[in-house]
């Protein structure tokens, strides 16, 4: 992959316990996914990034395991808030653990982390770091400090549709003109009129939540 182009990598690991890896992914090995994080490393796929999202009840006690990752590593270890939707948006909301308590749980284990950047975003994550880490923290605070307001994503689902937002049911169909012979230039200006139909914000403060898909049929 290295050598086909690949700069870096974002791995998803929301857990260090191997049988809580198993129950929450239902595949899989943890020890495979630590190998491919160390060859990883090993091909100079850097800097590494690594994303859990925190869950209540689920993996909320592993997060300072996994922020002591960076203690020794130069990775970015992210933790990133639950965000409500599909079809079980109720059961998601009591879930949901905010940013302020992740951080409290790991200055509670590991001491005092220290804000980056003036607290500037760095893409759609919030920077810290623990006292002589070598790594950094991110946190993506989706529903307790939205950044909306500065997002600039839009998401290609596996089946052709550019989503403007996570969690907002709007999509622009683009497989459809594809297939009927549109040019690059036909779905640049379509692509283009779907940005300019981007959504003010995601909703979830208003209580707006979209249930029209689940994040296995979304993608990404």
């Amino acid at each position: 992959l290295k050598e086909a182009g690949l700069q870096r990598v974002n791995i998803s690991l929301d857990t260090l316990d191997p049988e809580q890896f198993h129950r929450l992914t239902r595949r899989g090995t943890f020890a495979q996914v630590w190998e491919g994080i160390q060859a990883a490393e090993e091909a100079g796929l850097t800097p590494i990034k690594i994303n859990a999202v925190v869950v209540r009840g689920y993996n909320d006690h592993s997060v300072a395991d996994l922020a002591q990752l960076t203690e020794r590593h130069p990775w970015q270890v992210r933790f990133i808030e639950m965000m409500p939707f599909g079809g079980a948006t109720d059961l998601q909301q009591s879930q949901v653990v905010r940013t302020d308590e992740i951080i409290a749980r790991i200055e509670q284990a590991l001491g005092p982390l220290e804000l980056l950047n003036h607290g500037a975003l760095d893409g759609e994550a919030r920077l810290y770091r623990l006292p002589g880490a070598q790594g950094t923290l991110g946190f993506i605070s989706s529903v307790s400090l939205p950044f909306c307001a500065t997002c600039t994503r839009a998401r290609l689902t596996a089946d052709g549709k550019l989503r403007l937002c996570l969690l907002r049911e709007k999509e622009v169909d683009l497989l459809t003109p594809l297939r009927a012979g549109a040019t690059p230039a036909d779905l640049r200006q379509i692509i283009l009129g779907g940005i300019w139909q981007k959504p003010w914000g995601h909703g979830l403060q208003e209580g707006e939540f979209a249930t029209n898909r689940v994040m296995s049929e979304i993608g990404g």
